[in-house]
This record gives structure tokens, sequence and C-alpha cells, in this order.
């Protein structure tokens, strides 16, 4: 059994679900998310957004000016802090919270949309006046592998079919390669389509990958990794690396239906665990599982894969709104209801 992550070295405050029955216990991870770096911030720029990042004692928070979700949703303005706000006190909260709101009030938003995440121990139960949305915006459970014990001791936990197929690389002709470059993102954009095809999933478009790579490409913090045989692109991961949190982020993954030959899915995702332990990182973060008692979610086959390469699910505090209008976040959520 792995270890358990080094306090200083991950990244939020999170319950771990220890087994099937739901079990709970607390650990203390200690940074921000990704989605609240300004690495982020520099992102949502290149789309065109308007962001605001704040800070005060014991908390920090970006927030991004969004249009509300759906064909009602887009008559209505929201402020958003995905995974946000950091936060190291309950009055740490209170604080970022009256603030963002101040703001909102202040650029004439209708609503704001949270997903606190603090930096100790402190478990959110409830918001006041906040309200606990049925579904989460950002995926409310990760996967979370510890790369501190090194290649080797992190490849034991691997399950034996994967760790079989990354043996047989060589003998397969597969090869890695990385880039940093929005030239590289073809055959990656093709594959999204592909996958898209194949699963019925629905994607973001390729402008988005490309100012991705525009963007953070030259710092390195976003990267195209692709499996090939043949010099032939099988499979591909739009990656994020958190030099400040020691964290890789395996976000985007597609392929062609020849990968299926070659098996060429988790070997990718061993060279990039050993690839992000050469380069310091500590921790994997998958981005992204479905609940183990949920069967039938949409995430569920893709979720067995991601946790055959060990570790642990990490659970977030979910998504919360609080109307800054309340007149008009009412007539948004009668029409949230019925469907309109």
């Amino acid at each position: 059994m792995l270890r358990q992550p080094v306090p200083t070295l991950v990244i939020f405050t999170a319950r771990i679900i220890l087994s099937a029955t739901l079990d709970i216990t607390m650990i203390t991870l200690t940074k921000r998310h990704f989605l609240q770096s300004h690495e982020w911030a520099l992102f949502q720029q290149k789309l065109g957004k308007k962001v605001f990042e704040r800070q005060g004692e014991g908390w920090r928070y970006l927030a991004i000016l969004e249009q509300g979700d759906g064909k009602i949703g887009r008559h209505f303005t929201r402020l958003y802090t995905p995974y946000g706000p950091s936060y190291d006190s309950n009055q740490a909260l209170h604080e970022a919270l009256r603030d963002l709101e101040e703001l909102a009030t202040k650029n004439n938003i209708d609503y704001v949309r949270v997903e606190p995440l603090a930096t100790n121990q402190l478990a959110l139960t409830q918001i006041a006046d906040y309200h606990k949305m049925s579904k989460s915006f950002q995926p409310a459970l990760t996967w979370m592998l510890d790369l501190a014990p090194g290649f080797e001791t992190v490849k034991s936990g691997i399950h034996r079919s994967s760790r079989y197929r990354w043996n047989r690389v060589e003998r397969d002709g597969i090869t890695f390669t990385i880039s940093y470059e929005e030239k590289d993102l073809d055959d990656f954009i093709k594959m999204m389509g592909a996958t898209s095809d194949r699963t019925k999933a629905q994607f973001r478009n390729g402008e988005y990958f490309k100012k991705m790579l525009e963007e953070l490409g030259p710092s390195k913090v976003a990267g195209i990794a692709y499996a090939k045989q043949a010099n032939e692109s099988l499979v591909g991961v739009l990656f994020l690396d958190d030099f400040d949190a020691q964290t890789r982020y395996y976000m985007y993954t597609g392929a062609f239906d020849k990968a299926r030959k070659f098996g060429a899915n988790a070997p990718l995702v061993v060279f990039l665990i050993k690839d992000a332990i050469e380069k310091g990182l500590t921790c994997f973060d998958f981005f992204g599982i479905a609940p183990l008692d949920d069967a039938n979610h949409k995430w569920a086959g893709f979720s067995v894969f991601k946790r055959s390469f060990g570790g642990m699910d990490i659970a977030f505090s979910g998504t919360w709104e609080k109307a800054i209008k309340p007149t008009k976040y009412k007539a948004m959520t009668f029409a949230r209801k019925f469907g309109r």
C-alpha cells in the first residue's frame, strides 16, 4: 500500500474515501488547486474572459466572469471560482465570500458560484445563505496518486495488465513524445473528434486546446504527450503541470481506433507518471472520476482505468451558489427546474 501524501506536497483539503462503504477520514492538504492559479487566469484571459484575482488574510480566489449555463443561463451573469476560494479558517472563508459578493455587486453580476477548498483540516458542510447544487460543476471526485516514493514503488502499485503493457513497449515498437507547441496538436484534435464519435461524449473544440498551448506551452505548464507506433500517433494526452503544488494533471485524452491493437493507452499514462517523477513532481491528479458505488455513471468505465494505476479518491466540497440579484436568480432557478 502506498504511503499517505506528504502534507506540504499536495494541493487541497479533502475527504479520502477509503472504501466502497464510504468510511471517511480527513487529511491535511495545503495547496490551492491549479484552477485557482495565476496561470489559469492567464489562460482564461486568452479565451477572452474577464478575471479577478483577489486575496486577503488567509484567503485568495480567482473569479471568472461568465454567462450562465444553457439557453436560459446565457441571459444571466455570474462570478465563478472553480475549486475556490482557498481559505485557512472559517473566518477567512467568510471574508473571501463577502469580498466576492461585493465584487459581484460592483460589477452588476446576477449571482456567484463557488467551490471552496480549505488549506487545512476544516471540513465544509454548510455555507450560510448559499445553496448547494445537486450536481457539482467541476468533478466532485478526483483520483490522486502519490509520486513521492519513486517510480519503481509507484509502478508496483499499478495493475498487472498495465505493467505488462508497459514492459512490452519496446517489443511492440511503442515510443513516446512530449511537445509544448501548439503546432503539434493536430493529431490530438483529430483523436478527440474520433473519441467523441466513438463514445458520444462532448469535448472542447480544437481552438480551446490551441489557445491553452499558446498561453501555457512556452512555460511548460501545458503539454501534449503521444504514444506512437511506426511514428504514427495512437493516443494523446493533454496535461498540466503545477510546479508550485508539484502536481501533474491528466486533463484530456483521446485515441484513434487503431490504438486498441497495441493497448497503448495504459503505457502512455505510465510514461507520464515516470516523466512527472523525473521532473520532480510529487502528485499525479487524474482529474475527475465516478463514485465507486455508481456503476451507471457516464465516467464509470474510464474511472476503473484511472483507479488501476494506484492512488486514492479525493472528494471536494461541491458547487454552491448565491443570488446577488434575488429576483433574477429566482427566475433562472425556475427555468432550470422546468428545463426551459
